[in-house]
């Protein structure tokens, strides 16, 4: 009897395992896992926030700077260089934050 328990024990995690990795929510060895749905809605976030933030502060900061100025020219520039800014900040904090996640992960 228990053999038969071992067996349909083992059938059963095979089964779950197999359902597991055919939705995708296996975890891997860098510690990552979830549903596709998951994942996907991670990378939307991420690639939100990763353009918004350094969008919008760039837009705010070009709007104030062209009102000052008067001039549409310097309004453009001050947008370019502080997007360029903003982008390069977002992406040393986002390579930092990975670095960092994978040195936990690894004990």
């Amino acid at each position: 009897m228990s053999r038969n328990l071992l067996i349909n024990y083992f059938q059963e995690v095979s089964l779950a395992k197999s359902q597991l990795e055919q939705y995708g929510a296996e975890r891997k060895k860098d510690g990552t896992g979830g549903t596709v749905r998951e994942r996907i809605g991670g990378y939307i976030t991420f690639a939100l926030i990763f353009l918004l933030l350094p969008f919008g502060t760039a837009t705010f900061l070009a709007i104030e700077e062209g009102i000052s100025s008067g001039s549409v020219v310097s309004g453009l520039v001050a947008f370019g260089i502080i997007l360029m800014i903003g982008v390069v900040f977002e992406s040393v904090a986002y390579a930092v934050f990975r670095w960092r996640s994978r040195r936990d992960l690894d004990g």
